[in-house]
């Protein structure tokens, strides 16, 4: 092991802590144990650990064979290195000297806490703690009348903020009384409290209120072989709830929409138009967050026909279809009033000529006003 593969410290403090009270600090002149500890090397037949007083003395000059020792040392400033021997004995290889600083433990002081509240679905909301007398070894403790739940390795900001991650999806909803813990169990209780509250959804149906949803579709004949006869082939759909008119699940609504279909035949079709449809859904909800929907309804479309030939004539008709529907959607709630869905159509349209059909995938917009 060459000399500059540095050992890494890392101490443990057991009844003391590293803390600066004020830039004149003193100290009890009590002794107390510390553990320290340090990465443990393979190929090391034994540990020697030197440990010098501020004035350069040595204090401590301890051989072992673990990869930690327990001194008793008065609080202070010292510095500490470490050897590891190879297996013939020789300690050949040293860590730098490192500053360690001992000093008596004390409770932090709560200034602020910050947010006051959080909602039950957040995994990862940080509470950031203003206080007096905190280090990277404060604990955070978080306890209702069921619940209590400690928070270690806070992210530190700066000698008076410290960064707690918290999963609020673990905890019940309530009321947490907060404490910081120092170590040697110096505790520190806040004078207010932390609340995780539900984030409430409100019904999906309201009785008062009407909805909205807009949904681009894309068509394909129901006979597969039709549609490479297709080149383009799309429908948009604007759709009202009134939903002050539910019963038990169902809701009517009206349907405004329009077709475009452009065939790759000679001449080429343009078949474009314009529906509307009154219709009934049923809702079913699966979960606060998920609905799914069955709809159907009938309607009438007013189409106009359009023959484009190679001699840049074009011949045009309209006529008007009937129209029956059928289809489902799933949504998802992102808040009391807006969804996003996504969702198939069965859509059939018929005439005196004879009648088509099509399967359109869909999804869209939903908005609770």
């Amino acid at each position: 092991m060459k000399r500059t593969d540095s050992l890494h410290i890392l101490i443990m403090l057991l009844s003391i802590l590293v803390l600066m009270m004020r830039p004149n600090a003193t100290f009890s002149q009590s002794k107390k144990s510390v553990k320290i500890e340090w990465k443990k090397v393979e190929s090391a037949l034994k540990y020697r650990i030197n440990i010098q007083n501020a004035e350069g003395r040595t204090i401590l000059d301890r051989e072992t064979i673990q990869n930690s020792i327990e001194p008793e040392l008065e609080p202070g400033s010292y510095q500490i290195r470490i050897g590891a021997a190879n297996k013939l004995g020789i300690y050949s290889a040293w860590s730098e000297w490192s500053p360690l600083e001992i000093k008596l433990p004390i409770a932090p002081v709560f200034k602020k806490i910050e947010p006051t509240f959080a909602w039950n679905d957040q995994t990862k909301t940080e509470l950031h703690i203003l206080a007096d007398n905190v280090f990277e070894t404060t604990t955070l403790r978080l306890q209702s009348n069921t619940k209590t739940l400690t928070i270690a390795k806070p992210t530190m900001y700066d000698q008076s903020k410290l960064g707690f991650q918290v999963n609020t999806t673990e905890l019940p909803t309530g009321t947490y009384r907060v404490a910081l813990i120092n170590p040697g169990d110096k505790i520190s209780e806040a004078s207010y409290s932390f609340e995780i509250k539900p984030r409430q959804l409100t019904p999906f149906l309201q009785n008062d209120s009407i909805s909205l949803a807009l949904a681009p579709q894309y068509l394909f004949f129901s006979q597969a072989d039709n549609n490479t006869l297709l080149q383009t082939r799309y429908s948009f759909t604007f759709e009202l709830y009134l939903d002050f008119l539910q019963y038990a699940g169902f809701v009517p609504f009206l349907n405004m929409g329009y077709i475009s279909l452009l065939t790759k035949t000679e001449p080429a079709f343009t078949y474009s138009g314009y529906r509307i449809d009154a219709g009934i859904a049923y809702r079913f909800v699966i979960n606060r967050r998920f609905v799914a929907q069955w709809q159907a309804g009938s309607g009438m479309t007013f189409i106009r026909l359009d023959a484009q030939f190679r001699k840049n004539s074009t011949e045009a008709s309209q006529f008007n279809e009937v129209n029956l529907f059928s289809g489902v959607n799933v949504f998802y709630r992102l808040s009391n009033s807006i969804a996003l869905f996504a969702g198939v159509e069965y859509l059939v349209l018929m005439d005196n000529f004879g009648m088509v059909s099509f399967v359109a995938p869909r999804a869209g917009l939903y908005y609770l006003f």
